[in-house]
C-alpha cells in the first residue's frame, strides 16, 4: 500500500486512486485502438437466445429453459429483456405491449 503526504497531511489510497485515473484512460483507449472490447463475455452466445426464444416461443417455462440450457434464471431474464421479448405470441415493443 502506499503512503502519500503533502506537507503533515496524509492522502490515502484515494489519492493514489485519483492520481493513476488519467493514466487508465490512456491505457483503455489504446486498448480500443487495438481492436479489444474489455468486459464479460456473454453467458448465452447469440445461436443460444434464438434456441432459448425459439423454445419459449413454443410454450416451455422459463424455469425448464434454465435446465435444459444451464443458464441462471437472472441470466435469463436479463437476456430476454435486452433482446425485447414480451411473451410467447405477442408482438411489438415492450413499450406497446401492457
Amino acid at each position: 500500500m502506499h503512503v502519500y503526504f503533502i506537507g503533515k497531511h496524509y492522502l490515502g489510497p484515494m489519492c493514489h486512486r485519483a492520481l493513476l485515473r488519467p493514466e487508465w484512460g490512456i491505457t483503455l483507449a489504446a486498448a480500443r485502438r487495438r481492436g479489444r472490447k474489455g468486459g464479460r463475455p456473454p453467458t448465452i452466445d447469440a445461436e443460444k437466445v434464438e434456441q432459448v426464444l425459439a423454445a419459449l416461443e413454443a410454450g416451455a417455462s422459463k424455469a425448464s429453459v434454465c435446465r435444459t440450457f444451464k443458464v441462471a434464471r437472472s441470466t435469463l431474464i436479463d437476456t430476454l429483456k435486452r433482446t425485447g421479448w414480451t411473451g410467447p405470441g405477442k408482438t411489438g415493443t415492450p413499450e406497446t405491449v401492457v
